[in-house]
């Protein structure tokens, strides 16, 4: 024992490198971990896809089939299930745009019922709605926050009516000579307010 202890050992100089070692020993750096997780999904899905084939192949052979019947039988199995999602697919977009479609038709059924409301506020005829309608500019008619802008729609259709004035219910009223009794209101026609506008008031009922 007392050999062993015979030369000591200068721990120090361990510990601080000396002549015992590197006094910078290098610091080991972990591996890159970073993981491309798109090449692993490939290599998965290729590694499936063979073992699929495999194990579809062994059934074919089970039942009898032969190699060719068996590529055959594969291929087809293959464009079945390429089809399928195909359909599957077309499906879902013809969903989507059936939905889309029922939202439009549902906000255009909102916007009109507010135009009717201030088209009847303007005195304008049920049936110069529609037309009224498509010629204005129904764009300016909903807010950004999608809300019917009742005010917009009203400065576009009186934009539109000072061309069009035979689109309102104008009303005159007649009074007889004889009895100073008022006549039943007559409701101006098209072509009397053309003429109208045509030819002025003291023609007002000629041709």
């Amino acid at each position: 024992m007392a050999d062993l202890l015979k030369y000591s050992l200068n721990i120090q100089l361990f510990n601080e490198g000396g002549d015992g070692g590197d006094p910078n020993p290098p610091i080991d750096t972990p591996p890159n971990t970073e993981i491309d997780y798109e090449k692993l999904a490939d290599v998965v899905s290729k590694r499936e896809q063979a073992a699929g084939d495999a194990a579809l192949k062994g059934y074919l052979k089970s039942q009898g089939l032969s190699k060719e019947e068996c590529d055959s039988a594969i291929a087809a199995y293959k464009q079945t299930k390429v089809d399928k999602k195909k359909e599957e697919e077309e499906n879902y977009q013809r969903i989507i745009k059936e939905n889309e479609a029922y939202k439009k038709a549902e906000a255009l059924k909102i916007i009109q019922d507010n135009a009717k409301a201030v088209a009847k506020e303007l005195n304008v005829r049920d049936d110069r709605f529609d037309k009224l309608f498509k010629l204005s500019d129904t764009s300016k008619f909903t807010k950004e926050d999608g809300s019917v802008d009742k005010e917009a729609i009203k400065t576009e259709f009186e934009k539109q009516l000072k061309d069009l004035p035979e689109f309102t219910q104008k009303k005159q009223i007649v009074i007889s000579a004889s009895s100073n009794s008022y006549v039943k209101p007559h409701e101006i026609t098209d072509a009397e307010e053309y003429r109208k506008q045509k030819y002025g008031k003291s023609k007002y009922f000629r041709g």
